[in-house]
């Protein structure tokens, strides 16, 4: 049987001579049993059955759903660490600041750059050895 109030479907089943309210109308026309809504798992397929609950919550990038307690727990659950990088948990970035931010993206790009020049310069060195052993012997010059 099926009830509409409100322009809401409400999906009774029989059980026991009793009607029950068990099927979860998914967004996308699916359905589910309610035991399967809000239970961390996307059952629906459109997420329609995680969507509207409070024990959980999101990851920003959607990959996700992760207990409340997991929420600025100090551990990233999330991808796009949306779990400990939120207002919520009072950070914002992962590194604090933008000042903070340019300057570990500085050293990473001098990094680069200098591992690319140590990486020529012993290359350059080694096209004169012969041997194996003369080759490991400039390596570790």
């Amino acid at each position: 049987y099926s009830i509409t109030t409100n322009n809401t479907l409400s999906i009774l089943s029989k059980v026991n001579g009793t009607y029950i309210n068990d099927i979860f109308p998914c967004d996308n026309k699916a359905c589910v049993t309610y035991d399967k809504v809000c239970n961390l798992v996307d059952d629906c397929g459109d997420a329609s059955d995680e969507e509207r609950c409070d024990n959980h919550f999101q990851c920003l990038d959607k990959s996700q759903y992760l207990p409340l307690s997991s929420m600025c727990d100090g551990k990233l659950d999330c991808l796009d660490f949306s779990d400990e990088c939120s207002e919520k948990c009072g950070a914002t970035t992962l590194l604090g600041s933008p000042a903070i931010a340019l300057v570990s993206w500085f050293i990473g790009v001098c990094a680069i750059i200098f591992n690319s020049i140590a990486l020529a310069s012993t290359l350059y060195g080694l096209k004169n050895t012969k041997t194996f052993n003369g080759a490991l012997n400039k390596i570790l010059e």
